[in-house]
């Protein structure tokens, strides 16, 4: 970090000097790098990367909601932005094949990224 910067006791981050308010938001944790509230907070503990640093942490729905996923503890796990969005775009590959993806395609994204996308896949699947 360059510049100077100041340490935020709440949340335990070094906030630097000329962030804007939306800035110290995404830093705290408070807010997405898109401006929504979505549970997003700086961590480590993504489930499907190793980070030794912070980096945002998002809540991801195995079974998503918008695929009529439900709103509860077992179906939620901790992802980086990163992490979530690859599950999303081969959530949508999945389902646009139909469950059999291009093997191609398929290795351009890690086992465990997979392995959340399938669950998702196969909880939607099971739904309908």
């Amino acid at each position: 970090m360059s510049g100077p910067a100041f340490y935020d006791r709440e949340s335990g981050h070094l906030i630097p000097a000329d962030a804007t308010e939306a800035e110290e938001a995404v830093i705290r944790g408070e807010r997405s790098i898109s401006g929504g509230q979505l549970g997003v907070r700086m961590g480590t503990e993504c489930q499907c990367h190793s980070h030794r640093e912070n980096v945002p942490i998002e809540r991801h729905h195995v079974w998503p909601l918008g695929m009529g996923g439900p709103e509860e503890d077992g179906n939620i796990v901790k992802v980086c932005a990163n992490a979530h969005h690859s599950i999303h775009a081969f959530l949508d590959h999945l389902v646009k094949t139909g469950g059999d993806p291009d093997p191609t395609l398929a290795k351009m994204y890690g086992w465990k990224v997979r392995r959340l996308a399938r669950r998702g896949y196969d909880r939607w699947k099971a739904s309908r």
